[in-house]
């Protein structure tokens, strides 16, 4: 790959940042021919291809991520491209060589050394700047303030009042460890509603019902209209909360007078405690922070005041860091000078109060300035795993950068980052949007991601073309499973393409495995819910019959029978009867209450044994075969409609065209064949003129209606009501035989 003035670029790749972002970085470039080398300042999701151990959780803590990430980087053998203890504080762009210096500080000698790189790569990721909120009056609060990043004990805190300031994971997470820690009054300020989910639906992971054609019809609807799918998207969203936690309709938190969510603003967090801690009043939502008014006293927005708070932690996020190609050299991607606008349009934008600026990022990854040599990962973010995203954006990265697919055209490029930059000014004017880099309309880059790196997903899933028919013809079950079952990140390295990422042999298998274990949650789940409700069943009988004696009154059973023999539907039996009937059942379900919990039992009266039949998949099957049927008739409709007036306009067409025929008024639409209309008629009446009387006896040619409508008016006008002599003007036109011709006027 050459510059724009022609060098050939070298293969020397400097990333900054050995995170989850740069290990990925390391690893594509490194597949690509390329030599990465990382500065990290620390002492020593899935990716595609390094599935997690199955001993981790569904949801692994963060020492586990911790251990996998290291394993990661073992198994691919990245420590040696890696330079520990050494943090990057400089980058400057060199333009007379074209490359880039790269200052980094030793964090143990304090030495500093300058490295010179042909390409950069920023990986530090969006967790690694914190969003600091000046809460008016801090000063003079006597406890802790502290963000959540200096959150680290938990126990320090037990028996103490805390406010945490923000909601979202980090504002529940800590929430969470708080209250197991045992502290004391726990206050979650937050202004508007949000999304709280369960880590588990019906036994699986929340996102493992997430298919990839849910995907593609996700980002479908998104390229149409980006607001219309973050309002479906958030209605979903809302619906799935009240279903898993009905109870939060009555809480204070969503209140029908605070802001509800919107996918731009509010990213949906995961939690299986803060919602029953909010019910059970060990957690109290309250607005947001006014101002602090005493040692340990804030106000709040409504007007509450709220004492005794011993501490106060911070939890509004983390924002992009920038900083090291903003230090006034060439590369910035935030420099107004390469803005068209200068970016007037976002800084005018209403809910732009920090004066933030937009990162002109093609795909948002790739620098317009400098794009075959300067990348910034982990800025962009769109509708899928990190782990997933970054890996793809480093494998697209390394593909284009080792000459494997083309780099965009400067005009390509600011078409992308103008669509981007449009719709955050368009966002910005109704709500906040903490992540600027969400590409929500991500079709168009997702697909480019996919080409770029030669994952071969969209020749042969959700497409229409020759590949996608072949792959479904001859792997149906395949097809089927990678469409509609777990969107398992493996599929990025299953196909072998020839050119870009490397594939993994065993992508396949790994695939089939995650699906029989999410299939096997499922009916896991399915089976403790029919115990549990064989147990609460049970339950209720024998706190019903506990309540009542072993040898019920048959004066009361007399009495029951009777009441019920007057209500409309009972039975016609007699009291008597009745009585019997009612001290048998009472006895039979002694007997099943002491004998549920250890067995079914079927004596004719009860059965318990049978298990009610499981019609859910002939429902779905039924349904989908009505809708197709439905879908079929109505397409055989507009198709029999559609040849019916094809038809019926064919005869018209001939029809009319036989018509004007008659009357001379062939259609001549093209200017051309309306010349040759005229030189034909100019050379029929020079004929005319020359033509002597026994020629002019022939056959008289048709009628032309117009010329005949013409002279019919001129009459009119003139009034004359003389009849011409046939044998002396046959055409009626003017024209004698004599030879003088007289056309009409107008003609």
């Amino acid at each position: 790959m050459t510059t724009r003035n022609g060098r050939v670029i070298g293969k020397d790749v400097c990333i900054v940042g050995t995170g989850m972002v740069g290990l990925a970085a390391i690893k594509n470039l490194k597949e690509e021919g390329l030599n990465p080398t990382a500065f990290t300042k620390d002492d020593a999701n899935a990716f595609t291809d390094f599935p997690m151990p199955d001993e981790f959780p569904t949801h692994p803590p963060a020492k586990d991520l911790g251990k996998y990430m290291e394993a990661y980087a073992k198994e691919f053998d990245l420590h040696p491209h890696i330079r520990y203890s050494e943090a990057v504080t400089k980058v400057r762009r060199d333009d007379r060589d074209e490359n880039w210096l790269v200052t980094a500080r030793n964090t143990k000698t304090g030495k500093e050394e300058t490295h010179r790189f042909d390409r950069l790569v920023l990986a530090t990721g969006i967790l690694n700047s914190k969003r600091d909120v000046d809460i008016k009056g801090q000063e003079k609060f006597a406890g802790e303030v502290i963000h959540s990043r200096e959150f680290k004990d938990p126990n320090k805190y037990k028996g103490k009042n805390v406010l945490v300031v923000g909601i979202g994971a980090t504002g529940a997470d800590t929430l969470v460890f708080l209250k197991q820690a045992g502290a004391g009054k726990l206050y979650s300020s937050h202004r508007g509603q949000y999304w709280v989910l369960p880590r588990n639906v019906k036994g699986k992971a929340f996102d493992h019902s997430m298919s990839r054609r849910m995907g593609y019809v996700v980002r479908y609807i998104a390229s149409c209209s980006a607001f219309l799918c973050a309002w479906l998207m958030g209605k979903g969203l809302t619906s799935a909360r009240m279903q898993a936690f009905p109870f939060l309709k009555d809480v204070p938190a969503f209140a029908p007078d605070r802001p509800p969510p919107s996918l731009l603003s509010r990213v949906p967090f995961f939690s299986d405690h803060l919602p029953y801690y909010i019910r059970d009043g060990h957690v109290e939502s309250v607005r947001g922070v006014r101002e602090v008014v005493g040692p340990r006293s804030v106000v709040l927005t409504d007007g509450r005041r709220v004492d005794e708070l011993d501490a106060i932690i911070v939890c509004t996020g983390y924002q992009y860091d920038l900083s090291l190609l903003q230090q006034g050299g060439r590369g910035d991607p935030t420099d107004p000078a390469g803005a068209p606008d200068g970016y007037a349009r976002v800084l005018a934008a209403p809910h732009n109060a920090a004066g933030e600026r937009f990162a002109r990022l093609y795909r948002g990854f790739i620098s317009e300035q400098y794009p075959e040599s300067l990348a910034v990962l982990g800025h962009m973010l769109m509708l899928k795993g990190p782990f997933v995203t970054n890996d793809l954006l480093s494998m697209a990265l390394a593909s284009v950068w080792s000459g494997g697919y083309p780099l965009p055209t400067a005009a390509e490029m600011r078409a992308d980052i103008d669509g981007q930059y449009a719709f955050v000014c368009a966002a910005l004017r109704s709500a906040p949007v903490p992540y600027w880099g969400f590409r929500l309309d991500s079709r168009a880059t997702y697909r480019w991601l996919n080409d770029a790196a030669g994952t071969g997903i969209n020749e042969r899933l959700g497409s229409w073309g020759w590949q996608g028919w072949k792959f479904w013809l001859r792997h149906g079950r395949l097809h089927h499973l990678l469409m509609e079952g777990v969107d398992v990140p493996a599929v990025y390295r299953l196909f072998e393409t020839g050119r870009g990422r490397k594939p993994w042999p065993g992508a396949l298998e790994h695939i089939k495995k995650i699906n029989e274990e999410v299939k096997q949650m499922g009916k896991r789940w399915e089976e403790e819910q029919k115990d549990d409700k064989r147990k609460q069943t049970s339950a209720r009988i024998l706190h019903l019959c506990t309540l009542s004696s072993h040898s019920p009154n048959p004066l009361d059973l007399a009495t029951l029978a009777i009441r019920s023999q007057d209500e409309p539907g009972r039975s016609t039996e007699t009291p008597l009867e009745l009585t019997q009937s009612l001290n048998r059942r009472h006895e039979t379900s002694l007997d099943l209450s002491f004998s549920m919990a250890k067995d079914c039992i079927n004596d004719g009266n009860v059965n318990t044994c049978e298990k009610p039949s499981d019609n859910t998949r002939i429902t779905i099957i039924v349904i989908v075969v009505s809708v197709l049927v439905v879908i079929l008739a109505t397409v055989g409709v507009v198709l029999f409609l559609h040849f019916r007036r094809t038809r019926m306009d064919k005869k018209e067409d001939k029809a009319f065209e036989a018509e004007r025929a008659e009357y001379g008024m062939d259609y001549l639409p093209e200017p051309r064949q309306r010349q040759q209309q005229q030189q034909q008629q100019q050379q029929r009446h020079a004929r005319v003129d020359d033509a002597t009387d026994d020629e002019l006896q022939a056959p008289a040619p048709r009628r032309n209606s117009l010329q005949s409508l013409a002279r019919s008016i001129r009459a009119l006008d003139s009034g004359a009501n003389t009849t011409r002599d046939s044998s002396r003007d046959p055409f009626g036109d003017g024209s004698t035989a004599s030879g003088g011709h007289k056309p009409p006027a107008g003609y």
